[in-house]
């Protein structure tokens, strides 16, 4: 019988949590999301959520081998991701983080299709690297290295899980937090979690 080694699922936990950091997604989701309607803005969280949880999996299960098959070392990995942070990081200093044109916010026929073609601009930044970025996918290559069973992989994959649908919650009220605490403070944090 396998041994599940649950202080590696917690700590798994904790870890992702504060690499994800589901809160300091909310000011670039609310630009990312802005003029959609309720349903395409819950799609488009979905779509945002399930990718860049898709990434993660992958990396999770078998990251190792994806970047020794490319001959990519951990250090290359996260100079690179890091460079990409930082052009990310610049523009939201400057305020547009994120360029959606008007005539990208969909025809309106239905709020998936709407969500669509939103995402397609938005992909990049909020599934990767916001979700999917080097420190998180790093974060669930160590874990995943870590594993000494198909349990513990089971696990993690759980735990993985429980963090996507809790960034999935935090996207879906993100707009009622504008609500109550007001454009001005959202610019404020969006330009503070760009320089940090």
């Amino acid at each position: 019988k396998p041994i599940v080694h649950w202080s590696l699922a917690t700590n798994f936990f904790l870890a992702l949590v504060a690499i994800v950091n589901p809160i300091g997604k909310i000011p670039l989701w609310l630009e990312a999301s802005q003029r959609e309607s309720r349903g395409a803005s819950r799609w488009l969280a979905l779509l945002v959520v399930v990718t860049g949880g898709a990434i993660l999996a992958v990396f999770l299960i078998g990251g190792q081998w994806i970047l020794q098959i490319f001959g990519i070392d951990m250090s290359s990995f996260r100079i690179g991701g890091g460079i990409v942070i930082l052009l990310i990081g610049i523009r939201m200093l400057n305020g547009d983080a994120i360029r959606v044109d008007p005539d990208d916010l969909g025809d309106g026929s239905h709020p998936f299709e709407e969500a669509k073609t939103r995402f397609s601009k938005v992909m990049v930044p909020l599934a990767m690297p916001m979700i999917a970025g080097p420190g998180s996918i790093s974060t669930v290559l160590i874990y995943g290295s870590h594993s000494q069973s198909w349990a513990d992989l089971a696990i993690l994959s759980a735990v993985l899980v429980v963090v996507l649908a809790l960034v999935l919650g935090i996207l879906i009220v993100g707009h009622r937090v504008q609500s109550v605490v007001g454009t001005l403070v959202l610019n404020v944090f969006t330009r503070l979690f760009g320089f940090i």
